[in-house]
């Protein structure tokens, strides 16, 4: 209390003039207060919201398709050795490949290969006998790609 008493003498001992600006001077204080712990982070997440949305809606789509994805991969019947086999043997021909059966799958040499026949050949190859490359020894000359690849079924080496 004794401080409260201290202060009040102090206050009216200004002059009117001296009070109006330290009145003044407070409010800029306490508006500043409030602008940057209140309105500031609420009106920054305001701004920023538009755009999270949209980054939420994109991301929400991507699941929805990844699970739609996942539903049509369920609803395949499982790929037996026999049917991948058939499958690595005619994509192997439409490629004009020779395939030599291995313990892991079958190796497969390319010659004079552009990225793009390769590319093309190694997703078909994922997409079609559900396979995909265990090992491989590739260079490259001039554009052309050729070396040797062993690929064998998804999951298994």
């Amino acid at each position: 209390m004794n401080a409260l008493t201290g202060l009040n003498q102090w206050w009216t001992s200004r002059q009117v003039r001296e009070r109006r600006l330290l009145r003044l001077g407070g409010a800029v204080v306490v508006s500043y207060l409030l602008w940057s712990w209140l309105w500031q982070p609420a009106w920054a997440t305001w701004r920023d919201a538009a755009q999270q949305r949209a980054s939420a809606t994109q991301l929400l789509q991507s699941l929805q398709d990844m699970r739609q994805e996942a539903e049509q991969w369920r609803a395949q019947a499982p790929v037996t050795s026999a049917t991948r086999e058939a499958a690595m043997q005619q994509l192997a021909s439409a490629a004009g490949l020779t395939l030599q059966p291995q313990a892991q799958g079958w190796r497969v040499e390319v010659r004079d290969w552009s990225a793009t026949q390769l590319s093309q050949w190694l997703a078909d190859v994922a997409q079609v006998a559900h396979s995909t490359v265990t090992q491989a020894q590739m260079s490259q000359s001039q554009g052309r790609w050729q070396g040797w690849m062993v690929v064998g079924a998804e999951g298994k080496p």
